[in-house]
């Protein structure tokens, strides 16, 4: 990520931080005097930018249907479903509608509507079950990269204290995504 922030101006270097997307809004936000809602995640990135003060510990990401994965920075971990998981996939929307798509009668005739998340400020949503594209994991494995020695994730680790460290860090991180309970389920996440 390439981003000039006038009130430090630094140009040309480079931080060691790990940060995100969702880091720009509450940046931009900010930096025109505007507080973030209270539910929007990421972080100011001014005193990163500044003097690279780090913002998180670890990153949370994946695309809906596959792997849960999360990082350090270090290590990437990519936790994937577990034996019988799809039957716990759900699509949580307010919007009846795939990407590209609406969703099906028959997809419908299993919806419900159910509580909402945080960032839903309330609203009940509709909980459709998974079917279709995304729906059924690409491959249940899970795996475990050292980006130091292994920057393009071809060889993965088996490092059973760094990938203990790393559940925790998905674990708390799910928990503070508000991701809905089948989740754990699925990838095989126990909350303890």
């Amino acid at each position: 990520m390439f981003i000039w922030d006038p009130r430090s101006k630094k140009c040309g270097e480079r931080r060691k931080s790990l940060v995100q997307n969702i880091d720009m809004a509450p940046t931009i936000l900010r930096y025109f005097g505007i507080e973030p809602p209270k539910d929007m995640q990421g972080f100011d990135l001014e005193r990163t930018i500044r003097d690279d003060t780090p913002v998180r510990e670890a990153a949370l990401f994946g695309i809906h249907g596959g792997h849960v994965n999360v990082t350090d920075g270090q290590y990437v971990y990519m936790r994937g479903w577990v034996e019988g998981g799809e039957a716990c996939h759900y699509n949580y929307t307010l919007t009846p509608m795939h990407i590209h798509t609406r969703f099906s009668v028959e997809e419908l005739g299993q919806a419900e509507y159910v509580d909402g998340f945080s960032f839903t400020k309330g609203l009940k949503v509709l909980k459709v079950p998974g079917t279709g594209r995304g729906s059924s994991p690409q491959t249940r494995e899970t795996f475990l990269f050292d980006l130091e020695n292994d920057y393009g994730q071809m060889d993965p680790v088996q490092d059973s204290e760094v990938e203990e460290r790393m559940i925790h860090y998905m674990l708390q991180l799910m928990q503070e995504n508000d991701a809905p309970e089948p989740i754990f389920v699925s990838e095989g996440c126990c909350r303890n």
